[in-house]
């Protein structure tokens, strides 16, 4: 099953049923900038689909949201719409690339602990990237700071984040993988 840009959960080493589908991202920062759209052809990385973003202002982005819920500072369920225990950190690895024949594209993949202090920088942990036509891998690590929804049992937001830095290119996103 290709997974491409919905999210895939591990659970015990084996991957769950837990996809958020391409309609779930949507454009955030510079919103009216940014363009997306969903490109079905035979270089995708997985499967026949992937996401295609561009920017007319640099610092456009595209974001997918999640809730994570804390159990006792030590275990969160990062639910969708069921839910999974695992630790209290998160690792987001993407597949992403420029359109082939074009110039590579610059930006960030950016996690982001919502309702939590936002200049606190360990809450939004950021990876610079420059792709150029090659599906290349970038990762990034979030560790859950405690303090709010989740002392109590409530539920933690969270975001995927990529914000791009490259006007007037396209920018492909082949598959995101949170474990």
């Amino acid at each position: 099953m290709a997974l491409n840009t919905g999210i895939v959960f591990y659970e015990g080493g084996k991957p769950q049923q837990r996809n958020k589908p391409h309609t779930h991202w949507k454009p955030l920062s510079n919103a009216q900038d940014v363009t997306l759209s969903i490109i079905s052809d035979d270089t995708a990385y997985s499967g026949g689909t992937f996401l295609r973003a561009r920017t007319t202002t640099a610092g456009g982005s595209i974001a997918l949201d999640l809730d994570a819920y804390i159990r006792n500072n030590s275990i969160v369920d990062y639910a969708q719409d069921d839910t999974s225990i695992f630790p209290a950190s998160i690792g987001v690895f993407a597949q992403i690339r420029t359109i082939p024949g074009r110039m590579p594209v610059s930006g960030r993949l950016v996690l982001w602990q919502l309702r939590v202090n936002s200049t606190y920088l360990p809450n939004h942990p950021d990876t610079s990237f420059t792709v150029g036509p090659q599906w290349t891998l970038i990762t990034n690590h979030l560790t859950f700071v405690p303090g709010n929804a989740a002392n109590q049992g409530g539920a933690e937001k969270m975001r995927i984040e990529f914000y791009i830095d490259t006007v007037d290119t396209d920018f492909d996103i082949g598959m995101v993988i949170a474990v």
